[in-house]
């Protein structure tokens, strides 16, 4: 798939389509949409580096795309306070790349998109536990002074004897989830017709 595919094409009410240039257009402040967390002086200079989004990356190439996630164990951080992509989207995500055959391990972290600059200690954290997951080695560090349970990342989870949960993790995840069938189904099927129309072409 594409990246828009699983939105039907439709782009966000963040940005615009600009066909004349081939980018992406935000209409909304990058400082607020990416970096609401992140210190004023810091945040004006990664406004400063961004580039224009190429529309052909979002849109096209389907076909050539290889899906790694598929074939090896992944983690995911997800950014609760996300102004760039809404938490619930992210979980959505998450639910269709399990149906589809992803091994997906899911943290979160109450940040704005960018957690590797508003948070970058809790960030490496998850990937020292990602690393550690992958290698079966431990990877011994130091707790940062000052540390307290409400630092440490959140595991999304739908729990029985909280209802709450059921609407914050379950259902997105379940959406996800139904989605992520649908487009095997209908790729399935799609493969099967183009191996059909293949067998009819060459019998001609």
């Amino acid at each position: 798939m594409s990246f828009m595919d699983p939105f039907f094409g439709i782009p966000p009410p963040a940005w615009r389509v600009n066909k004349e240039t081939g980018f992406a257009e935000l209409v909304v402040s990058p400082r607020d949409f990416f970096y609401h967390d992140v210190p004023d002086e810091e945040a004006t200079y990664w406004v400063s580096q961004l580039r224009p989004q190429s529309l052909r990356a979002l849109y096209e190439g389907a076909e050539y795309t290889y899906a790694g996630w598929q074939d090896v164990p992944v983690w995911y951080i997800g950014t609760i306070e996300d102004r760039g992509l809404p938490v619930a989207a992210q979980r959505m995500g998450i639910g269709m790349a399990r149906e589809m055959g992803g091994n997906i391990e899911h943290r979160e972290l109450k940040t704005s998109h960018s957690p590797f600059l508003s948070q970058p200690e809790k960030t490496v954290d998850i990937m020292l536990e990602a690393v550690e997951a992958f290698t079966g080695k431990a990877i011994h560090t130091a707790p940062a002074e000052g540390r307290t349970s409400k630092d440490l990342s959140i595991l999304p989870e739908a729990r029985l004897m909280k209802p709450l949960t059921w609407f914050k993790f379950g259902l997105p995840l379940l959406f996800g989830r139904f989605i992520g069938r649908s487009i095997l189904i209908f790729t399935g099927i799609r493969r099967f017709f183009k191996k059909a129309q293949g067998i009819q072409a060459a019998g001609r």
